[in-house]
């Protein structure tokens, strides 16, 4: 398992970065030909989490998800995100934490040119809802 510690600090680095996927350790762009990649980051992440709860919520979805953590950059955002090869286990971070999708490697790969296709996208997403983070924290430490 990848050491996690100040998320919030490389989140922060790679905010002027290009459009991509990134190794959280090495910094290196990554693309794969199969799985999904999921983050927990919502815009009130911002707001309600401290670094060191940061670190933590990347922790978890890296063991809940069997996956290393990555640093995804998409119109000059960064976040934190999964590569998880188990549709059930992706698609419950992106529950849990109200995400509008997730990207599915295998059809990035094959539709490079049909963006819509890339994607999974969440029924009972809200862009209204707040996620309560901290309740969320209680129930995983």
């Amino acid at each position: 398992m990848q050491e996690i510690r100040n998320v919030w600090d490389v989140l922060s680095h790679f905010k002027p970065a290009a459009d991509g996927t990134y190794e959280f350790l090495t910094h290196r762009t990554v693309e794969y030909s199969s799985g999904y990649q999921v983050s927990f980051v919502r815009p009130e992440a911002f707001e309600q989490l401290s670094h060191e709860e940061w670190d933590i919520l990347t922790l978890y979805c890296c063991v809940y998800t069997q996956s290393d953590a990555h640093i995804g950059v998409y119109d000059g955002s960064s976040e934190i995100s999964f590569h998880c090869m188990d549709i059930f286990k992706a698609e419950k971070i992106m529950n849990d934490f109200n995400q509008e999708s997730i990207l599915k490697w295998k059809d990035k790969e094959a539709y490079p040119e049909d963006f819509l296709r890339w994607f999974i996208f969440n029924p009972n997403y809200d862009e209204n809802k707040m996620v309560n983070y901290h309740e969320i924290l209680e129930r995983v430490q």
